[in-house]
């Protein structure tokens, strides 16, 4: 016989009482067919074969999905002779019918496999996106902890040109006036603080008796960077009377995180 175009496979969405599913294509033995209940399968007796319809016993659940496959054996069941009258159009057909049958099986199963692999691709995309995600958060929390350093420097006991500040640099970072520097003091009058790399200066601050930010503060070159072994030290430039205390926050950055685009 005539093999038709077809697809060796059939879904059907159980109702809860519908015990009987006609097939979409040929098959003529229950031996060829692969059925299964929402990804299980489900062997004989519990469903019959007859005249092209899987019948089940008991109808499979409402909303479940049945999937009806057929699966040809790859073996040849007739073997020719020239004594037995075996070789004829029938049994010639037969075979030939079973070779378009498994041509079919394996189209479909390249579908099958072709549609695996796009979801295992979403999927595996879709744990890229989430990976990168996790580690640009992994970036930003090593950013924000452990890029920048405070070097802090206060004194309550102002006096003309003390140095109320020293730090030494444990490797290379630099300083910015971009950065989020503060200050803060009490005084009746602004206040100026020199900067000093080793014993040359480097930059100025200013900052007013009402402010905590500070109104200004310049480097020579616009930043300035302390390598290892730098020493930083801050030198009270202004004086008066009522200055009670004062203490400034400098923000610095490793350029170790420079790969990551920080500020």
């Amino acid at each position: 016989m005539a093999v038709p175009e077809q697809v060796p496979y059939k879904e059907y969405i159980g109702n809860g009482v519908t015990k009987s599913f006609p097939l979409t294509f040929d098959c003529d033995s229950k031996d060829k067919l692969i059925v299964t209940i929402d990804g299980v399968a489900v062997y004989f007796p519990k469903w019959s074969f007859f005249d092209g319809v899987v019948k089940f016993e008991t109808a499979p659940e409402s909303e479940s999905e049945i999937n009806i496959r057929r699966k040809t054996k790859f073996e040849r069941e007739t073997d020719y002779q020239t004594y037995n009258n075996s070789l004829t159009p029938k049994a010639l057909n037969k075979d030939f019918d079973l070779l378009w049958w498994v041509i079919q099986e394996l189209d479909i199963n390249d579908t099958f496999i072709s549609f695996r692999v796009n979801e295992l691709k979403d999927y595996v995309d879709q744990q890229d996106d989430s990976l990168g995600e996790r580690i640009e958060n992994l970036k930003k929390l090593i950013l924000r902890e452990e890029s920048f350093l405070e070097i802090v420097a206060s004194t309550s006991f102002p006096e003309p040109d003390i140095i109320f500040g020293a730090y030494v640099a444990g490797r290379t970072f630099q300083i910015n006036t971009l950065f989020p520097n503060i200050a803060t003091c009490v005084c009746d009058i602004p206040v100026s603080v020199s900067v000093f790399k080793n014993d040359e200066h480097v930059g100025a601050i200013h900052v007013s008796n009402t402010d905590s930010e500070f109104s200004q503060i310049r480097f020579i070159k616009g930043k300035e960077v302390f390598e290892r072994g730098d020493r930083i030290t801050l030198k009270l430039e202004t004086f008066h009377y009522s200055l009670k205390m004062i203490a400034v926050t400098l923000i610095g950055r490793f350029p170790y995180y420079d790969l990551y685009d920080v500020g």
